[in-house]
């Protein structure tokens, strides 16, 4: 039997982690379980965004053609945490044409703050 999710969904996703219809497919998703146990939309509540930089394992990924759904999750937290995790980023990294950085990865997330907050 072949698997639903395979490690080719996985480097899919991986690169997407931060592309709006990504993240609203995943909103989504999250909502509908919410709504079901009767709890509130996630966006409005109080929430803290955790941003682990080994999630992202591309300058691909950190440099979406659609951040507007990651900007609004940052526009709308309370605070933001983000794990560098340097080891993780590296052993994770699946861009074979640019070196794993989390130094790089950093840069980029920050940008991404101050363009939705700036």
């Amino acid at each position: 039997m072949e698997s639903v999710y395979d490690d080719k969904c996985a480097v899919h996703h991986a690169l997407e982690i931060i592309e709006a219809p990504y993240l609203d497919d995943q909103l989504r998703r999250i909502g509908a379980i919410t709504q079901c146990l009767g709890l509130p939309n996630i966006e409005s509540l109080p929430y803290i965004l955790d941003i682990d930089l080994d999630a992202f394992h591309s300058i691909k990924a950190a440099n979406p053609c659609d951040a507007t759904t990651f900007h609004r999750l940052i526009r709308g937290a309370l605070a933001i945490t983000i794990a560098t995790e340097p080891k993780w980023v590296e052993k994770l990294w699946a861009d074979e044409d640019n070196k794993p950085s989390a130094d790089l990865l950093l840069t980029a997330v920050k940008r991404h703050i101050e363009a939705a907050t700036g």
